[in-house]
């Protein structure tokens, strides 16, 4: 796992594949989880941002051809299904007045989860709606993490905690 602190609250994450799927556990350290449902009154959302793309794809340069970003978040609602959506091609921050209606990534499965003072994440995105990075052994596939946290001490970029140069940060990506 990659443990990291921003603002004094951890942030632990797991990423796993196989030849079907891309697997990642976030758990987040945070006062509260503020869902999908109701982020309209309140105009934001918590939700964990990753993105994926083969080694030496550059979205500067690619315009983000082969490159594939995902928000996960709670349903906040007993009734309906935690949701996984692809951003990919947006370039912009996702925010309860984006539409993510028809983004929604057919056959991943998400989970949601509260426990005290953590909200676990829980993804398994298929790489069938991923076709240009192959699952293979000793294929390098290139990964990014946000942590949305609104209510709490904000954004959480993985890339800064893992000391990369200026110029390859690239904050809300």
């Amino acid at each position: 796992p990659v443990t990291f602190k921003t603002g004094g609250r951890k942030t632990v994450a797991r990423a796993y594949w196989n030849n079907k799927q891309f697997c990642l556990a976030v758990e987040v350290d945070e006062d509260k989880l503020l869902g999908l449902a109701g982020s309209a009154k309140r105009g934001f959302m918590d939700a964990v941002q990753f993105a994926l793309s083969p080694a030496g794809v550059s979205a500067e340069k690619s315009g983000n051809a082969g490159r594939y970003e995902f928000l996960v978040t709670s349903s906040g609602s007993m009734w309906s299904a935690d949701k996984c959506y692809l951003l990919s091609g947006k370039g912009e921050v996702p925010n309860a007045r984006c539409s993510l209606k028809g983004l929604d990534v057919k056959d991943a499965e998400v989970v949601v989860k509260r426990s005290g003072t953590a909200t676990r994440y829980e993804i398994a995105v298929p790489f069938s709606s991923m076709p240009e990075i192959r699952p293979a052994p000793g294929r390098e596939i290139c990964f990014g993490l946000l942590v949305h946290d609104p209510d709490g001490v904000g954004v959480r970029d993985m890339g800064d905690v893992m000391n990369m140069w200026e110029e390859r940060r690239r904050p809300q990506v």
